[in-house]
């Protein structure tokens, strides 16, 4: 399978002595970015930059519970009631 590559522009602020960049909404949800979570941001052989984060397991899991119950075997209860 391959990556889907967009291109969406981001703008660069200053605050302080820092370049911030702006993120649009959709990717900060594409990469289940959080605010304060580190990221890793290198160049590549190619000249172009690479991020690298590690996604947050919950988000992930978050994802799949949406899906509960529309697969074919999947149950749309937690477990036994009592």
């Amino acid at each position: 399978m391959q990556a889907r590559h967009r291109k969406e522009k981001v703008r660069i602020i200053r605050q302080g002595n820092y370049l911030l960049l702006t993120l649009p909404e959709s990717t900060i949800e594409a990469l289940a970015l959080r605010e304060g979570q580190e990221v890793e941001i290198g160049m590549n052989d190619r000249g172009r930059f690479e991020v690298d984060c590690t996604i947050d397991p919950p988000a992930p899991l978050k994802l799949l519970r949406q899906f509960r119950g529309l697969l074919a075997g999947s149950s749309t209860t937690e477990g036994a009631s009592s």
